[in-house]
């Protein structure tokens, strides 16, 4: 094989930073960067990440240690990494790779071929847990364009070596196959079957927008009681609520951490509601932070279809007329720009608590992961099902007689982190919170 110049590019300057990789006479591209560093790209490096390729989310499975990988492909890369920086089921996600070219040469042909070719490499490695749902099609390919592209792999595989990922598999005696993560112990009958339900709700609600004409921004359902819109602003958001328990559908214009633009809205209440045609009912919170604004519908029953499909247009009509109305009265408020500054700090800091297990804890977010931080007060209860890795960890990690951390400790996810220091088995999009009391999961929803 003859040689090849490599330029490896640090685009910070620092290796922990974005990292930019091609091989001299050839118009493939690779990048690498972590998570939290998407919205640093731009201009020229921004418009190769607009267009089509493979990319290659990986991170690190907290319960057994292992390497973990998705392997995708997308006619715009930028945006289908926005989409999945949304989404908690990639919690495990840390840092990513890109693979396109200098001239958007890639058709949907040819990105499907490599996608297939790299996760069959990945899963034959024995290296890699594989994140993937569903295994790629590799579409039909004739002969001369499978050689060009085969070409495209070879050099492809240099340029993801020279980025830290090798596809080579282990030269130990096991079978090659996938293996599955470790499974954590399941939730109560009752908790899985409400999650159950309320995914198919919004997912059912997902289609139902889907088929109709709209301009709410759609996105990705998640086992929950709440799906939310945005509102263009970052102090408040649109907040659609289903509970099976007690038979309702709501929807709340839902504000963070700001009771002044509470008071403000308040004092236009009569404007507000003879625009939007119904009355309000506004909730103040004062006990907490938030403060919420809710029209409630419990005339349906969400036992039958028929009054499913009826909640699904009442709450579309609903945030449609939010939508509408809101922000009129949102003018000359000024915005805080928080996407902007999230995407751009390393330094965002969580918190969490629970009197019950007496936790009291911070995490930094970090391009590396999540830093649960020194002086952290984590619960001395822990439970199996927390996990074979938070279980190594806490007994290996610096923790005194009351419950403090003397020492910070790296995860790979925010699951990972509140884990350790709830000492069970948690969702760390919803525990974790920054200072307004914003979740993880909203705040990355924004």
């Amino acid at each position: 094989m003859s040689g090849k110049t490599i330029t490896y590019f640090l685009m910070e300057g620092t290796l922990r930073g974005r990292v930019k990789c091609t091989i001299s006479n050839l118009i493939g591209i690779g990048y690498r960067f972590p998570k939290t560093e998407l919205d640093k790209f731009k201009d020229k490096d921004e418009d190769n990440l607009r267009q089509s390729g493979i990319y290659f989310l990986f991170g690190t499975n907290d319960d057994t240690g292992k390497k973990a990988v998705y392997v995708g492909q997308a006619g715009d890369i930028f945006n289908r990494l926005k989409n999945h920086s949304k989404s908690s089921e990639m919690d495990y996600w840390a840092e990513t790779v890109v693979l396109t070219t200098r001239d958007n040469s890639f058709g949907f042909t040819e990105i499907s071929w490599l996608e297939k070719r790299f996760f069959e490499l990945a899963n034959k490695s024995d290296r890699y847990i594989i994140k993937n749902a569903n295994e790629p099609n590799a579409g039909n390919v004739q002969k001369e364009k499978e050689s060009e592209l085969r070409t495209f792999l070879d050099n492809f595989l240099i340029i993801m070596e020279v980025l830290g990922h090798v596809f080579d598999p282990l030269n130990i005696n096991v079978p090659n196959k996938r293996l599955p993560e470790q499974p954590q112990q399941p939730p109560s009958t009752k908790t899985r079957k409400t999650a159950a339900l309320q995914l198919h709700f919004w997912e059912n609600f997902k289609k139902y927008l889907q088929s109709q004409s709209t301009k709410l921004k759609i996105r990705t359902p998640r086992p929950q009681h709440w799906y939310d819109f945005s509102i263009g602003n970052s102090h408040c958001l649109i907040s659609c609520i289903v509970s099976f328990k007690d038979n309702f559908v709501r929807c709340d214009l839902y504000l963070a951490n700001n009771k002044e633009l509470y008071r403000k809205l308040y004092s236009r209440k009569p404007d507000i509601e003879r625009e939007l045609g119904f009355s309000l009912d506004w909730q103040p919170l004062k006990t907490a932070k938030a403060s919420r604004i809710a029209y409630k519908n419990n005339q349906l029953n969400l036992q039958i279809d028929d009054d499913k499909e009826k909640s699904f247009k009442w709450l579309k009509e609903t945030a449609e007329k939010y939508s509408e109305v809101i922000p009129k009265y949102l003018r000359g408020i000024p915005q805080t720009n928080t996407k902007e500054t999230e995407a751009h700090t390393d330094e965002q800091i969580l918190y969490l608590k629970r009197k019950k297990r007496s936790v009291n804890a911070k995490c930094k977010r970090t391009s590396e992961g999540f830093i649960v931080l020194k002086g952290s007060q984590v619960s001395l209860q822990i439970s199996d099902n927390a996990g074979k890795s938070t279980l190594a960890k806490r007994k290996s990690a610096k923790i005194d007689e009351n419950g403090i951390l003397l020492e910070d400790i790296l995860f790979a996810s925010p699951s990972g982190a509140s884990n350790f220091v709830i000492g069970n088995a948690s969702n760390g999009y919803t525990e974790w919170k920054d200072k307004d009391g914003q979740t993880l999961e909203r705040i990355l929803a924004r």
